[in-house]
């Protein structure tokens, strides 16, 4: 009990004035060593509910009353926390260089899963890993650019996908790229012969 009190004391100062009673009592609870207490304090931090979302403190708090036997915090250590380990990986490869990391972190942003859902850092991710000559990475952002009607920028990351190398993945964004090129020059030529003949029809009124 003097280390748990120990352990309390540590994550409970990090505890902000934005606490409600409820969470108060589940503090004292916790420090009382009534592992429930202990379990919805986690889930408070876990959540954000009634004070500021703190993975770290919602880690701890977990810890403690699996560490007293509550299987539901095992089993919420082992279901979520282990997965952030996963995050953190691919984070450190990705700061050293490793573009199929930076992918599957643009990855996990675009779908939600592990790490709240994020458009922005998805994005982030995925023109890394371009950067890094990883090919999906440049696909991904040149298939978000096409589903958003921005075909130019379309056309320039699958272009860059084409630079990554020889893979099968690089031919494909190749063809890609000349038939979207294709497909706008044709578009232009329509426009232009359209605006043209619209300039002949206002001559011809004249």
């Amino acid at each position: 009990m003097k280390i748990l009190s120990v352990l309390l004391i540590i994550v409970i100062g990090s505890v902000q004035s934005v606490c409600s009673a409820t969470l108060d009592d589940y503090n004292q609870a916790c420090v009382n060593g009534d592992i429930g207490g202990c379990y919805k304090l986690a889930v408070a931090y876990r959540d954000g509910e009634g004070i500021s979302e703190d993975t770290k403190a919602a880690k701890e708090f977990f810890k403690i009353a699996c560490d007293l036997g509550h299987a539901k915090s095992c089993n919420e250590l082992k279901k979520n926390f282990m997965k952030h380990r996963k995050v953190e990986k691919y984070e450190k490869n990705c700061d050293q260089g490793n573009g199929e990391a930076c992918y599957d972190l643009g990855i996990l942003y675009n779908k939600g899963e592990i790490v709240k859902k994020e458009e922005t850092k998805s994005k982030h991710y995925f023109v890394r890993a371009c950067e890094l000559k990883y090919t999906f990475g440049c696909i991904a952002m040149a298939t978000y650019y096409k589903d958003n009607e921005s075909i130019n920028k379309a056309i320039e990351y699958y272009d860059k996908g084409c630079k990554c190398g020889k893979s099968k993945e690089s031919f494909t964004s190749c063809k890609i790229a000349k038939l979207m090129k294709q497909n706008l020059q044709l578009k232009l030529n329509s426009q232009m012969l359209s605006e043209l003949s619209e300039l002949v029809g206002v001559q011809d009124q004249e």
